[in-house]
């Protein structure tokens, strides 16, 4: 081939392949091209993607605000711990509630907050849930905050599982139930204090009956003893000791049946204002004299300016009765402490055993031991009459229960604390009055023979007879019946005959302030003396309302009674 046609080869193949070439680069274009279309596809699905991520995050960032949103709003104390019982997660009421800082809070273990006295009982709680691996459990608890006060806990606790449901730890739900259990104690408390007030009050309703029947038999008996004693010259020397012992014995049950008023608030009672230090101080000389030198007795008195509005002689016997008690409790080792104390202190709203709602100054008298203490079955029974631990010949059972009365006749009130071999605390409140001048009275008990006419209405026929002899003796006129509608018989027939007239307060069909009230309107210048074994039954309102010259408590002290009629004739 010539070199033209060489070229010309030579050319054409040149040109093939350029165009070959502008081929494959048409084609990889085309390649390059389709990547580029599905890399941007790719980019706008990983952009769709990232968008979807973002808005997901954001939810859940939302989810992971408002949760714990909620957590920091509750009262109620949220928690996480490990299985060690070590806190990893809390929130803020946690930290309220045992008032420990976040960062002081921050992986404590369960045991630096909980009480010693109920590891034990938490400890199995969360035990029994990892062992079941699913539940909840409620439990209550105490728990020690970090400034050492003791609260109650109520907890819902859950087993924590991870995504292979292994446990991990705990998580809880916490209220602070504190307050709510001291409300319940003290409602409960108040509920036995209402019961035992109730039943101390039937029970004195009770007393009161037995004391006024029992009180019409004493004055028959010593009414008659007294009228053999006037002629004990002509009796043998043995019936003369035979009617000392009579009247001995009278004289001891009537202070027994005066016990039983005065617990049951059936007695009247003549109140001044006293000294409490210098009655405690006079008492407290006769309980050393008479206390064991093995038992020592520590004293703090402190009375301030105040005095008490009270009988003194009562007083004595609330502080010797609490004492005598410290005495017997520690009577089994004949070793101990009394501590006796009286201070002037501020009440708001108290309320104890005797039901009085206390509010303002009052003096406090704390009578303590170490003796052997009260179990609660005894401790609800002690103010009864009549109950008692001690022996029969040591005590009737009527201590307490007189306290009782006394206290709560004054205004007062008492609370007791007692534990089995710790001892003792009786603690009397008596409401202090600004009143500080003592006031004294006393009636002669010297025989008062007089002159004058005598009405005496009983139902008892053996209290007419004895008595009428009595006071014939002291020189009156006497004319005794057992019917008001005889009485009142002879009052209206002679109208002018009668000086007295001494009337029982009980009788059937009319009682002595109806029978006054009749007589009243017969002639006004009589005067009426009632008596009962119950004088409490008659209030001051009625009493005035008929004018009664005197009410005198059976059994009456005849020489005492003589004073009271001879006064009333006097003073007509």
């Amino acid at each position: 081939m010539d070199n033209y046609g060489i070229m010309i080869s030579l050319s054409i193949l040149a040109g093939s392949g350029v165009l070959l070439y502008s081929i494959y680069l048409f084609l990889k274009n085309i390649k390059l091209l389709k990547d580029l279309k599905a890399t941007k596809h790719k980019y706008a699905e990983a952009l769709e993607l990232n968008k979807d991520l973002n808005e997901e995050q954001k939810a859940l960032l939302a989810s992971e605000k408002k949760y714990q949103s909620i957590l920091e709003k509750m009262d109620e104390s949220y928690f996480e711990v490990d299985l060690s019982g070590n806190l990893m997660f809390f929130n803020d009421s946690t930290c309220e509630i045992l008032e420990y800082p976040r960062e002081d809070l921050m992986g404590l273990n369960y045991r630096a907050y909980i009480s010693k006295e109920t590891i034990p009982a938490v400890f199995n709680a969360y035990n029994h849930l990892y062992k079941e691996k699913s539940g909840r459990d409620f439990t209550e608890y105490d728990i020690v905050t970090k400034s050492g006060e003791k609260k109650s806990i109520d907890t819902s606790i859950t087993l924590l599982l991870d995504d292979d449901g292994n446990p991990v730890g705990f998580s809880g739900l916490a209220r602070d139930i504190t307050e709510r259990k001291e409300a319940g104690k003290r409602q409960k408390n108040l509920e036995v204090q209402i019961l035992q007030a109730q039943k101390l009050e039937a029970i004195g309703h009770l007393a009161g009956g037995i004391a006024h029947d029992f009180n019409n038999i004493l004055t028959a008996i010593s009414g008659n003893a007294k009228l053999l004693m006037m002629d004990k010259k002509s009796l043998p020397k043995k019936n003369q000791n035979s009617l000392i012992n009579i009247l001995s014995a009278t004289d001891r049950a009537a202070a027994l049946i005066n016990q039983v008023l005065t617990f049951s608030r059936q007695k009247e009672e003549t109140l001044y204002p006293v000294r409490f230090d210098l009655i405690l101080k006079e008492a407290l000389r006769f309980i050393r004299s008479t206390t064991s030198t093995s038992i020592e007795i520590k004293t703090d008195i402190n009375a301030g300016n105040y005095h008490i509005l009270a009988d003194s002689t009562q007083i004595h016997q609330v502080i010797m009765n609490l004492c005598t008690n410290a005495q017997y409790a520690m009577e089994d080792h004949n070793k101990g402490v009394i501590e006796i104390s009286l201070s002037p202190v501020e009440l708001n709203n108290f309320t104890g055993i005797a039901g009085n709602l206390l509010q303002g100054t009052f003096f406090e008298l704390s009578v303590s031991d170490t003796g052997m203490g009260m179990v609660p079955e005894v401790l609800t029974k002690i103010f009864n009459p009549f109950y008692t631990t001690k022996g029969k010949e040591k005590g009737t059972g009527l201590g307490l229960s007189t306290v009782h009365g006394i206290v709560k006749s004054s205004g007062g009130d008492i609370k007791v604390e007692s534990e089995v071999g710790k001892g003792t605390t009786f603690k009397i409140y008596f409401p202090v009055t600004d009143k500080a001048q003592y006031i004294e009275t006393s009636i002669p008990h010297d025989r008062v023979e007089g002159q004058g006419n005598i009405l005496l209405l009983d139902d008892e026929n053996l209290i007419t007879e004895s008595f009428g002899e009595l006071f014939s003796d002291y020189g009156y006129t006497v004319d005794v019946f057992n019917s008001p509608e005889k009485a009142l018989k002879a009052v209206s027939e002679n109208s002018k005959r009668y000086d007295v007239v001494v009337t029982d307060f009980q009788m059937p069909k009319m009682n002595g302030l109806e029978f006054a009230k009749k007589v009243k309107n017969i002639n006004n210048k009589i005067a009426i003396i009632i008596s009962s074994g119950n004088i409490a039954s008659i209030s001051e309102e009625q009493a005035k309302k008929v004018e009664l010259h005197a009410i005198v408590q059976k059994p009456f002290d005849d020489d005492k009674l003589a004073q009271i009629i001879q006064d009333a004739i006097n003073n007509k």
